[in-house]
This record gives structure tokens, C-alpha cells and sequence, in this order.
């Protein structure tokens, strides 16, 4: 996600979906997780909250299943931002 912190929007669309199709041959849950959560990452900074919420979750628990507790972590964290938006229009 290096493309999209820099700006580069359509390089950061054209690399998550290049993995997405690297995902569809299996392999393991590591590179899957990442490829999910890239995806996560996309659609939060689109405002698409719910969408982004449910990719965080799945690639999350993928990190947790796979025993990789630093990823599980830092996924949870990054989807701390869409995670917390209804909450945070809720008690308006």
C-alpha cells in the first residue's frame, strides 16, 4: 500500500489486484491475509466503511488462525478507523 501513501491511486488499485489474482491459486495465509487487508485499506480511504470493516475481520482472523499475532494486531488496528465510524455517528 507504499502506492497509495504516495498518491498513486491507480498503482495501488492495479497491485491489489494483481494479488487478488495471485490469491486465487492458494498458497499460504500470509500473502492471502495481506492481499485482503490491502483491500480493506482501499476501500476505508473510499469512505466505504462497512465493506472495509468486513475485509479487516476476514484478514484478521486469517492472521489468528495462522498463529501470526503481530499481523492479526496490526490488521486490527488499521480497521480501528472504519470500525469506530458508526459508533462516532451514532452518538452524535
Amino acid at each position: 500500500m507504499a502506492a497509495l501513501r504516495c498518491g498513486e491511486r491507480d498503482i495501488a488499485d492495479r497491485s491489489a489486484d494483481d494479488a487478488e489474482a495471485g490469491r486465487g491459486q492458494g498458497g499460504p495465509v500470509g500473502p492471502a491475509g495481506k492481499c485482503v487487508a490491502a483491500r480493506a485499506v482501499l476501500h476505508q480511504t473510499d469512505g466505504e466503511h462497512d465493506m472495509a470493516v468486513k475485509l479487516f475481520e476476514e484478514a484478521a482472523d486469517g492472521f489468528r488462525r495462522a498463529g501470526m499475532p503481530v499481523q492479526h494486531a496490526w490488521t486490527l488496528a488499521s480497521g480501528a478507523r472504519s470500525a469506530r465510524r458508526p459508533l462516532a455517528t451514532r452518538w452524535r
